[in-house]
């Protein structure tokens, strides 16, 4: 009866205790990561602001506006930022990412482009699927020459998260995070790396590090 009662109380246990293994695969029917093409501040040096339509794509994170129906990437040497209606995303070593947390002036930032490896070995593996080349954005491409996947399950995603913090981006890995943390919260910090269901990976984890900075 005990050990019933045992199991019982385990499988009622919320999902949000298993981080690492609820992670759900993220998939865009798109290139793109925003819907279309929209009309937002791009952020520069020195408070310089111009505003463009772009949008995001996704095999590499770029940026991107269009020209007389011609897709151009952005050089963005001197851009620190895009602003749109209701996100905002920071130039992370050339790609761009959207801030999807802040907090006490750090702000975790996540950086998604596709995962081309797995999208190759979905291919191999099913021979009924459509391979879709993904083409490189060089100078330019026309506006409708992408690849849209209409299949239910589309272009697999990865995520790659970032912690802005004092004008510095660090990834979000144990190794770079450690150097970083506030010395009253190095104890809590190397507890939370010891305990078995909490993940580096796992962006309701990642939101608690806000206050470690």
């Amino acid at each position: 009866m005990l050990k019933r009662i045992l199991l019982l109380a385990f499988l009622l246990l919320p999902a949000t205790v298993f981080p690492q293994q609820q992670q759900i695969q993220r998939r865009s029917v798109s290139l793109y990561e925003r819907p279309s093409y929209e009309r937002a501040r791009i952020v520069q040096y020195f408070g310089r602001e111009v505003k463009e339509d772009v949008n995001i794509y996704l095999k590499d994170a770029s940026l991107c506006f269009i020209r007389d129906g011609l897709v151009y990437r952005a050089n963005v040497d001197k851009v620190l930022g895009v602003k749109f209606h209701d996100a905002e995303y920071k130039n992370v070593n050339g790609q761009f990412g959207q801030i999807v947390a802040e907090k006490n002036n750090a702000q975790l930032i996540r950086v998604t482009t596709i995962d081309m490896a797995r999208y190759e070995a979905e291919f191999r593996g099913d021979e009924n699927t459509e391979y879709l080349e993904i083409p490189d954005i060089g100078v330019y491409m026309k506006l409708h020459e992408e690849a849209v996947r209409n299949e239910d399950k589309g272009y697999p995603l990865k995520e790659a998260y970032y912690f802005y913090v004092k004008g510095k981006f660090v990834p979000a890995v144990e190794s770079k995070l450690k150097k970083i943390i506030k010395t009253e919260k190095k104890k809590e910090f190397r507890k939370l790396m010891g305990e078995k269901y909490w993940s580096l990976k796992d962006f309701e984890c990642l939101k608690e590090l806000l206050d470690f900075f």
